[in-house]
């Protein structure tokens, strides 16, 4: 229950840098190459891809496992090695995002991007 829980925040705040990933444009960075930019985008967005739809996919497959498989006669044995297998490869991803997104953030930092927040548009004046 509590990595279902660990799982789905992380699920959350993946999909939150994603997005937040997605609404950069190399336009707002004059001074980084157009290309280096996009290298950097898509290597963020390639970790919080997998990232996002690991966890939520583990915790489809977890509850499919807990819920349908008894329905379906699979034995408890099976269940639970089943969704230990299942817990090691979540780790084993969440390891393989935090390199990605680590590597991203590096070559984020080569470029001298700095990710501040969009000011808001002024409302104009009538």
């Amino acid at each position: 229950m509590l990595f279902d829980v660990l799982a789905l925040v992380f699920g959350i705040w993946l999909t939150v840098r994603k997005l937040d990933v997605r609404r950069r444009e190399a336009a707002d960075h004059p001074g980084v190459d157009p290309a280096e930019f996009e290298r950097w985008k898509a290597m963020a967005l390639g970790a919080y891809n997998l990232g996002s739809l690991g966890c939520f996919a583990k915790l489809a497959v977890d509850y499919l496992l807990q819920l349908g498989g008894p329905r379906v006669g699979v034995p408890w044995p099976v269940i639970r090695v089943g969704g230990g297998a299942l817990f090691v490869a979540w780790v084993v991803l969440l390891v393989t995002v935090w390199v990605q997104a680590h590597r991203a953030e590096k070559l984020q930092e080569r470029l001298g991007l700095q990710l501040l927040p969009k000011p808001a548009p002024e409302a104009e004046k009538g």
